[in-house]
């Protein structure tokens, strides 16, 4: 098994635990995450490795971090 595949189930167990405990946060969270890395997968046409997903995922947090910062600062 690969690091990238039992990230994948990793993310798929906690969607399932999260749907079950009716977190529909963190099942949204999850959702978007595994969507965006499958978009990027599209776009690239392969499977992205390990390193390549953990970038897009930071790379996602500093977005919502910082309209966040932009929300606030903004006085909504």
């Amino acid at each position: 098994m690969t690091e990238t595949s039992s990230l994948r189930e990793r993310l798929a167990q906690d969607l399932k635990a999260a749907m079950k405990d009716r977190d529909t946060e963190l099942r949204d969270t999850i959702r978007f995450i595994l969507s965006a890395v499958k978009n990027v997968e599209i776009d690239k046409r392969a499977p992205l490795t390990v390193d390549e997903e953990i970038a897009l995922l930071r790379t996602q947090a500093k977005q919502r971090r910082d309209s966040i910062d932009q929300f606030r600062a903004g006085g909504r």
